[in-house]
């Protein structure tokens, strides 16, 4: 994500061909620790054509850099899906694909579109709240850790700070206003320069929404919905809530009220996670 943020810059030189044998080294070692990459696909081509038609470079050059970055990219993984393509019969198999053997049977078992619409228990109660809908599961996941890292315990049992725990969803309401706010922001005139960038960034996290709806939806299991999926987007969701945060900037009183509330939610986070027992 850094490496394409950065190629989006406005200014600056060509990049050799090198920068994007690396670009390819980097996207090669993600598409081995998880499939879910192979989605960045356009986007990345897109990039390297941007890039090369910013700096007015030939379709020679175009071409070279694409191929120095799928190339690296292939060196680096292509052996593993390869050898998915030897023995399962496809290189791509997620973990609940059926050829696998394993039945998932898990509540709730369906979706309907109250599942799809509504929010607010993650902010009563995160824990679990996935079993609700989809949007209380990523907004408890991504703010708190509303499925037990994987686990089934009873309250007695969780290792967090469980009061900290339930105070993370309501902190998190400034992080995630900068970040919804940074999708509208994102488009105003003082920040044209950078609507480039901005725009990867959004695609980036839409495409990865898209995938984890299409996967809620085809399994119809508690664990899906959780945006740890996309935490390769750090830098992605980043840039959308620093564009967000800007809008505060201007005056004192709100600048001071926005880092007071981040240091609160911050805090929260921290000691919800930080356990001696």
């Amino acid at each position: 994500m850094l490496q394409c943020l950065a190629l989006l810059r406005p200014t600056g030189e060509l990049q050799r061909v090198g920068s994007f044998g690396r670009l390819g080294l980097f996207w090669g070692l993600a598409l081995l620790t998880k499939v879910t990459p192979v989605l960045l696909t356009p986007l990345i081509v897109l990039t390297i054509v941007h890039h090369g038609i910013t700096r007015r470079s030939g379709f020679r050059w175009q071409l070279t850099a694409l191929t120095a970055t799928l190339g690296s990219c292939l060196i680096v993984c292509g052996w593993y899906y390869a050898r998915n393509w030897v023995y399962l019969g496809r290189p791509f198999v997620g973990g609940a694909d059926p050829s696998r053997g394993i039945v998932w049977i898990q509540d709730p078992g369906y979706r309907t579109w109250h599942q799809m619409t509504s929010f607010g228990s993650s902010m009563i109660q995160p824990v679990y709240a996935v079993a609700l809908s989809f949007w209380d599961g990523m907004y408890a996941s991504m703010w708190a850790d509303g499925q037990l890292s994987g686990t089934l315990l009873p309250a007695r049992q969780i290792p967090w700070n469980v009061d900290f725990l339930q105070v993370g969803p309501w902190t998190a309401v400034v992080p995630m206003g900068c970040l919804l706010l940074g999708l509208v922001a994102g488009w105003s005139h003082r920040l044209a320069e950078s609507r480039v960038q901005i725009l990867f960034a959004v695609l980036a996290v839409g495409i990865y929404l898209a995938a984890i709806v299409d996967q809620y939806v085809g399994v119809p299991f508690f664990s899906t919905a959780k945006s740890s999926y996309a935490l390769g987007l750090l830098p992605c969701f980043g840039v959308i809530a620093a564009v967000g945060a800007g809008a505060f900037l201007w005056s004192r009183l709100l600048r001071a009220l926005l880092f007071g509330a981040l240091s609160s939610w911050a805090f929260a986070s921290y000691c919800a996670f930080f356990c001696l027992k």
